[in-house]
């Protein structure tokens, strides 16, 4: 910060204790003050109320992203106006600009803290978008200088063999390095778990015709993520759609990408496919756990379908940034266009839409005249660049999604809305939920209300982090100690770490347990294994701690179980806030908990509290509880089309048409969001 007689203060986000002292030290040579900045990402609001990380990821980002995209304007126009590379690289110049636009905004709210008069100069590397980044800066006052960053070994031999060479060799080195570390733990330990599979490693090159899918076995593959729980449909699983539709095991090809940790029953779950006649394949080493699961590796080799460069010229740093993302691009799509090919897979799913390589595996998917899917994992209720989308066919809650879609600039020939895919879990969650509310009630608890929380992350300067997720359990378990009329029961979003992130209230959490009126559902992996349902529906009242999230409230509220929303983060401008102050949604504990012990005493309750009422209708038109069915069905009628011998395109217009027959031709809509 700098004032008439030059610099005065110096605030440093990151940089090392040896660092940060000698430029102490040299400092106060010239009478400046530096010091690091000390700062929690849910303090930083704006004079709206706020909170500024969430208006960056649903306005301002936009406004970044459409400067960022004028530099390459030359190099997109060369590009088919539908072709997912565009998507790709818009997306991965929004993931670029969203850290420095944060810094740029909190670099102005320091400057309010400390109330000061002079100009803010905020110093960042100098990558891609520098130019964009400091004209959004210059509107609040702030200047931008771009720094070049230090010299690193490994940027200079990325740059030496280029991106797709050093993929190579870190590919190579951890795939022998693992299958050496096997090897060993085997030799020395005998654990059948360790035995070398490399056996049954199914290379693209290596692959023979008995191991491959005949002619007509054609796939949906099925990313694993999280538990698969094929027996047990009333909690979550990778599978929902297959278990609730005609779709046959024989069809599905399930692709273990993730740790075996990330699930309760690792080795039970796999030979739970077999049991179930699905194919399954690994995607890495470190995802399989028995020997007799295959797994993929793939070397890079000339891809036919890879895009060209755009000849056109460009600055030298914004030539090496395009020229880096579009071998990455190159490279996925080369990746999954080899997998698809050696194993027949016609039709993809998968729910990821955070990141940019989705766009590369939908043109791979084409390369091969197949179809990319995606389903939503969490409501969408504003758009935003990060959740742009370039699929062939999207499932989705709502029609209304649709324009949320074009919005965020999404490019979906297919938009299908099939409801809330959850839905069907509610009836099958009766008995459990029956389970843990009889349990509460004998222990005393007159009223009981469910928590639903959101993950933390370990740093507050990036995140809401632990601590402001502590005083939401704290709140309440505070109560559950103080009322013996009062139960509580808590779905944590990931329980593997929850008492780990909770710290010292992990204490309190465990003397509300002992009193018999507190449950938590902690069973599940990384994921918990039950929906947020099963804990509402054990409740008379639902609440989630997270109004920016939103999901978990709309289950239960769909669930129809009055349901509450808590904005302690500020995002006054969701349209969540329509459902009303003070009856649906609360700023704070202490009016909701007002609200609540009033809603108790009245003998009616009050007029309504948690009621949803038309707008659950707007979020999901069906409510019917076949949203699963509708999805599952839809994936096999492509995949029915594949199998005798129809084109892409063919499939995916006939999928379509039987889809409006049944549902209503607003069901099914084409989404074109290309700026």
């Amino acid at each position: 910060m700098k004032d008439s007689s030059g610099v005065r203060r110096c605030f440093v986000f990151d940089g090392f204790c040896f660092v940060l002292w000698v430029a102490r030290v040299s400092a106060e040579i010239v009478g400046c003050r530096v010091e690091r900045l000390h700062y929690k990402l849910v303090d930083v609001y704006d004079d709206a109320g706020t909170l500024v990380e969430l208006r960056l990821r649903f306005s301002d980002l936009f406004e970044v992203q459409a400067a960022m995209r004028g530099l390459f304007a030359s190099a997109l126009e060369q590009y088919e106006p539908h072709c997912s590379i565009r998507t790709y690289l818009g997306k991965a110049l929004a993931v670029a600009a969203r850290r420095r636009t944060l810094l740029v905004q909190i670099a102005l709210w320091q400057a309010k803290n400390v109330k000061s008069q002079g100009t803010i100069i905020l110093f960042v590397g100098h990558e891609i978008g520098l130019a964009a980044v400091s004209e959004y800066a210059s509107r609040y006052g702030v200047s931008v200088v771009g720094v070049r960053k230090p010299w690193r070994v490994v940027e200079y031999v990325r740059r030496a063999v280029g991106h797709g060479g050093s993929m190579i060799i870190l590919r190579a080195m951890l795939h022998y390095g693992s299958l050496l570390f096997t090897r060993l733990k085997w030799k020395f330990t005998g654990d059948p778990r360790n035995i070398p599979v490399a056996q049954n490693q199914m290379l693209v090159n290596q692959t023979t015709e008995s191991m491959r899918p005949s002619l007509f076995d054609v796939k949906v593959a099925v990313q694993q993520t999280g538990s698969l729980n094929l027996s047990n449909p009333e909690q979550t699983s990778d599978l929902f759609f297959w278990q609730q539709s005609p779709l046959s095991g024989k069809d599905l090809l399930v692709l273990l990408n993730s740790s075996p940790t990330m699930t309760r029953r690792p080795i039970e779950e796999e030979q739970s496919l077999g049991a179930a006649g699905i194919a399954r394949l690994g995607l890495s080493r470190h995802a399989l756990i028995t020997s007799s699961t295959p797994s993929y590796v793939h070397w890079s080799c000339a891809n036919p379908s890879a895009i060209a460069r755009p000849a056109v010229t460009l600055p030298a740093r914004e030539s090496r940034w395009l020229n880096r993302q579009i071998t990455l691009y190159n490279a996925f799509r080369s990746y999954w266009t080899s997998l698809f090919l050696a194993y027949r897979v016609k039709v993809f799913c998968t729910w990821f839409r955070y990141d940019e390589q989705h766009c590369a595996i939908t043109d791979a998917l084409r390369d091969c005249g197949g179809v990319m899917t995606m389903y939503p994992r969490a409501l969408v209720s504003y758009p935003s660049p990060l959740t742009t989308v370039a699929v062939d066919v999207c499932f989705s809650y709502s029609v209304l999604h649709a324009d949320l879609e074009r919005r965020s600039q999404s490019n979906i020939p297919y938009h299908v809305t099939v409801g809330f895919i959850g839905d069907h879990r509610f009836p099958l969650l009766q008995p459990e939920a029956d389970r843990v509310r009889g349990m509460l009630r004998r222990n005393g608890a007159s009223r009981i209300l469910a928590l639903f929380d959101e993950h933390s992350l370990d740093d507050a300067r990036w995140s809401t982090g632990h601590e402001f997720m502590r005083v939401n359990y704290l709140f309440l378990l505070e109560k559950v100690l103080q009322e013996p009329w009062f139960g509580l029961v808590i779905k944590p979003k990931v329980p593997a770490n929850l008492r780990r992130r909770l710290g010292d209230v992990a204490c309190l959490l465990d003397n509300a347990i002992s009193t018999g009126r507190c449950y938590v559902y902690e069973d599940g992996g990384y994921i918990s294994a039950f929906p947020p349902a099963v804990a509402a529906l054990a409740a008379d009242v639902a609440v989630h701690a997270h109004l920016c999230a939103g999901t978990a409230g709309v289950e239960a509220a769909l669930a129809g179980v009055p349901t509450l929303l808590v904005d302690r983060e500020g995002w006054p401008t969701s349209p969540l806030y329509e459902l009303g102050v003070g009856r649906v949604v609360f700023r704070d504990w202490d009016t909701l908990w007002k609200a609540c012990c009033e809603h108790w005493s009245s003998s009616g309750g009050s007029p309504g509290f948690g009621d949803w009422g038309s707008v659950l209708d707007s979020i999901d038109p069906f409510r019917d509880g076949r949203a699963a069915a509708r999805m599952g069905t839809y994936i096999k009628w492509l995949i029915d089309g594949f199998k005798h011998g129809l084109n892409r395109d063919t499939v995916m217009a006939d999928a379509a048409e039987r889809y409006c027959a049944i549902w209503g031709k607003d069901k099914v809509t084409d989404v074109t969001g290309v700026v």
